[in-house]
């Protein structure tokens, strides 16, 4: 149930909070609060479902994280310029996505291994 409430908060109330970086701010705080709760209480009985929602909680923070570093003007201080920090963003998140499929597989592939049918089935 929290996860409604993550979402009416992220999209209704979040855009009238404060200005760009305190609602940014704000924003990673609740998304890293989001994801360690998704993390830890495994709201869906498949195992497989809990590690997407968990990868995607991530995304969210490191999302919120990168518009942080985009308003703190991160990329100047880095030695890289608009071109080249976007090129990180766009890797970062691909390695996070290309990570949670990967975890989600193994965890799909162990659900499978555990729930084998008895020798003697028929069906």
């Amino acid at each position: 149930m929290y996860d409604v409430y993550r979402r009416v908060f992220m999209i209704a109330v979040l855009p009238l909070l404060g200005s760009g970086s305190a609602r940014a701010m704000i924003g990673l705080l609740v998304s890293s609060v989001a994801a360690v709760l998704a993390r830890e209480t495994k709201p869906f009985a498949n195992t497989t479902v809990n590690s997407l929602l968990t990868g995607a909680q991530y995304q969210i923070c490191l999302t919120l994280f990168a518009t942080l570093a985009i308003m703190g003007d991160t990329a100047s201080v880095l030695g890289l310029g608009d071109f080249g920090f976007g090129l990180l963003l766009v890797g970062i998140n691909t390695g996070v996505v290309v990570m949670v499929g990967t975890l989600a597989s193994l965890s799909a592939n162990a659900d499978l291994k555990m729930k084998k049918r008895p020798r003697g089935a028929l069906w």
